[in-house]
């Protein structure tokens, strides 16, 4: 990611950031105002985006990073990630226990945003990114159902011993090449 696609997406997030908190705002959820800036994290390739807590109670400072690999996505896509994390930012909801729940469905109810506590990749149009960042891709061979796996764990060196989760099915595993 060059300089200038690097600030352009910056500016998008900054943007989309000041939305998200006035659109929660207007619900009655008060994310942290020590919350000004999204950071472009260019390391991360399996998370879209954290909530990171700086500074202890009584007074704790928190820093939203949002992956590199979501520069494609649209501003949609964006704001559910940036409202995701700036719920973390609400007091008791660094995990996704039953307060932030309560936080995302209300947000869903209220505007319309799915949030929930993970994603798959290829809802929002990132499928190809994130088998970049795996080396073994497990297929039923009944249903297709595909997993990802980024080591050579249990399943990948013997799929013979275990079956799809959805259908009862065999597994088949390939190597990703990631060149």
């Amino acid at each position: 990611m060059g300089t200038e696609e690097m600030d352009t997406f910056k500016d998008r997030l900054q943007k989309i950031l000041r939305e998200a908190i006035t659109e929660l705002n207007s619900i009655g959820v008060y994310p942290s105002k020590t919350v000004t800036q999204v950071n472009v994290n260019t390391r991360a390739r399996r998370r879209l985006g954290a909530c990171r807590q700086t500074g202890g109670k009584p007074d704790p400072s928190y820093t939203i990073e949002v992956s590199s690999i979501c520069r494609s996505l649209g501003d949609d896509d964006l704001k559910k990630i940036v409202i995701h994390e700036l719920l973390h930012s609400c007091p008791a909801c660094m995990n996704h226990g039953s307060r932030w729940k309560t936080y995302a469905r209300k947000v869903e109810s209220e505007l319309g945003y799915h949030i929930g506590a993970t994603v798959d990749y290829n809802d929002i149009g990132l499928g190809n990114e994130a088998e970049r960042n795996y080396r073994y891709r497990i297929t039923c061979v009944d249903c297709g159902k595909k997993m990802l796996r980024m080591r050579k764990c249990k399943v990948v060196v013997h799929p013979d011993l275990y079956r799809c989760s959805a259908c009862g099915g065999m597994l088949q595993v390939d190597e990703i090449n990631n060149n």
